[in-house]
């Protein structure tokens, strides 16, 4: 099996800078529509890191749940399968928290499930991948913000993403080929 190559894609540091400016959109937003409070959906895995680092950067206080998604089979895309909601989000200002908007159908399917639950949903996303989703973020009538867009389709890794369970702890982002 021919060794993993990686290449620099988002610097620790950029990353970093870019979390704390996501939490000041999302504190101007929370103060602008008055939510005392947040619960942030952590879309797992790969969104475990963010959310972390997210929580820890925004003033608007802000419990955290989890929602098990997985549709990947080492570097495919396969089908999707989300674990149940907890109650607790009910009627509950929540902020959906997931690394990268790939295809769109994790953040699709996530954001169906928490609307049975609650009418006040937002979005945030550290990366989108533009041109490759059928429906762009912003189209499913929450406010999203994103840290980065970016062109192409890289299968990228770190930060919390991941091919097959490794490489979640690398502190940046890279693109990662098996070639």
């Amino acid at each position: 099996m021919p060794s993993p190559r990686f290449q620099p894609f988002l610097s620790k540091t950029r990353i970093e800078r870019t979390v704390r400016e996501l939490a000041g959109q999302v504190d101007r937003y929370a103060r602008a529509n008055r939510i005392s409070e947040f619960c942030l959906v952590c879309v797992m895995d790969g969104a475990f890191i963010f959310c972390a680092d997210l929580a820890r950067a925004i003033e608007t206080p802000a419990s955290i749940v989890f929602v098990k998604a997985s549709s990947y089979d080492g570097t495919r895309s396969g089908r999707l399968r989300l674990s149940p909601l907890p109650g607790s989000i009910q009627g509950r200002a929540v902020l959906v928290v997931d690394t990268i908007y790939d295809t769109g159908k994790t953040v699709a399917k996530v954001l169906q499930e928490v609307r049975k639950l609650t009418t006040q949903v937002s979005l945030v996303l550290l990366v989108e991948k533009q041109g490759k989703a059928a429906v762009a973020p912003g189209a499913a009538a929450v406010e999203t913000f994103v840290g980065f867009r970016i062109q192409g389709d890289p299968f990228l890794v770190g930060y919390g993403l991941d091919v097959s369970g490794r490489f979640r702890d690398l502190p940046d982002i890279r693109i990662y080929s098996s070639r």
